[in-house]
């Protein structure tokens, strides 16, 4: 499985945080020919699904997600995996969609790009002159921003940043997002699947239970009535196991979803239906060959078994 973002050119000055979420389709088209000379197949997540149900080969294939419902799926991604005939689900967060999503990382970079210094309403200040200062800044921030549960981001940033009213145009869904149109004219191509990533983006597992499988049940049921299609496919939002775990896989499966995918290393095996909630992923970064990603895939699979190891 792997997991990606965005197709487009990549600023060299913009932070890793958001600039990371790139591929270029350069990048992108050298990366599935590399896979395929590789010996591997490119399916549709349908198709893992049964084959999986069905006890048969899972080895050699792969599956290509990409998350947040970015406008460039559309414009670029598209036209490229419909040349290649590469299957592909696209994650998309209703509210972005519906152009009322706040994506705070977007606000929050260009923020940081444009202040040498940023004051905090606690009274500290953060050294944004360079690049690897911005880049501290972003990640005290956003770590910030996640261990506050309940607070939605635009008030959070606004409550721990000074003059910070002056970025909230740049966290517009509408700047990045697909409209309506754009998933609809997406949902008929045969090679496009369209999933749900909830309806605001929000860290499932910082939210009460009812909130969670309000997140779940309302953004598939809309996403469905927009498309005119049934929706199987999930991707959590923040999929690590700080943020998604047996509680939301649970409510996943209770949705309706077919299938709810992770930011956790590892494959999906012959016969191995108990993941179909927890699908792991590999993350994709502009540059890596087919087997280096696979490489630091088996890595991350160990590095996790040993911290689990070291925890019982």
């Amino acid at each position: 499985m792997l997991a990606l973002h965005r197709v487009s050119a990549i600023d060299p000055q913009g932070l890793e945080a958001n600039e990371g979420m790139k591929v270029t389709p350069g990048y992108l088209e050298v990366l599935v020919r590399g896979f395929r000379n590789d010996g591997y197949r490119f399916v549709s997540l349908d198709e893992l699904v049964s084959r999986t149900r069905e006890g048969r080969r899972t080895e050699g294939l792969l599956c290509l997600t990409f998350d947040d419902g970015y406008q460039d799926n559309l414009e670029i991604a598209l036209l490229l995996l419909e040349r290649l005939k590469v299957p592909f689900t696209v994650y998309i967060p209703t509210d972005a969609a519906d152009g009322t999503a706040f994506l705070w990382w977007f606000a929050l970079g260009e923020f940081l790009l444009g202040h040498t210094m940023v004051h905090l309403a606690n009274g500290r200040a953060l050294s944004c002159r360079t690049k690897a200062e911005r880049e501290r800044a972003f990640a005290e921030i956003r770590g910030a921003l996640l261990d506050n549960p309940g607070m939605n981001a635009r008030e959070f940033l606004l409550r721990t940043i000074r003059d910070f009213e002056s970025a909230l145009m740049f966290g517009a869904s509408g700047r990045y997002a697909m409209s309506w149109d754009g998933i609809r004219k997406l949902a008929t191509s045969p090679l496009a699947a369209i999933g749900s990533h909830t309806m605001t983006h929000a860290s499932l597992r910082s939210l009460s239970e009812p909130a969670a499988r309000r997140e779940l049940t309302e953004s598939k049921a809309r996403l469905e009535k927009e498309i005119g299609k049934e929706v199987r496919h999930l991707a959590f939002p923040y999929g690590t196991r700080l943020e998604a775990a047996e509680r939301e896989y649970r409510l996943a499966s209770e949705a309706g979803f077919t299938t709810a995918v992770t930011t956790l290393p590892g494959s999906v095996g012959r016969g191995d239906v108990r993941l179909f909630h927890s699908l792991p992923r590999i993350f994709v970064r502009e540059g890596a060959s087919p087997g280096r990603l696979i490489a630091e895939n088996r890595a991350r699979i160990w590095w996790t078994a040993m911290r689990r190891l070291a925890r019982a």
